[in-house]
Parts: structure tokens; C-alpha cells; sequence
């Protein structure tokens, strides 16, 4: 399994960290731990 995250301000065509950071906050969800994910800047 791979999830890119990288860097929008450092390769133009980065998707940024959202995707990795919505598979990750899931994850320990499922673990049982409570989760909050903040956006500092839209897709980031």
C-alpha cells in the first residue's frame, strides 16, 4: 500500500498530507483512540 503526501510547496504536483492523515486518524480510531485532525491550510 502506498499514500502519497508529498509536499505541494516543494513538488507543484504534491497532494499534500490530507490523504495520509485521514488513513492514519481512521486507523487509530479503529484502535479505540479518541482523534482529532486539524487542517492548518486546505489539503494539508
Amino acid at each position: 500500500m502506498a499514500i502519497e503526501s508529498v509536499n505541494p510547496d516543494l513538488v507543484p504536483s504534491g497532494s499534500g498530507e490530507a490523504a495520509i492523515a485521514t488513513f492514519v486518524a481512521s486507523w487509530l480510531r479503529d484502535a479505540g483512540l479518541e482523534v482529532s485532525v486539524v487542517e492548518p491550510m486546505p489539503g494539508r
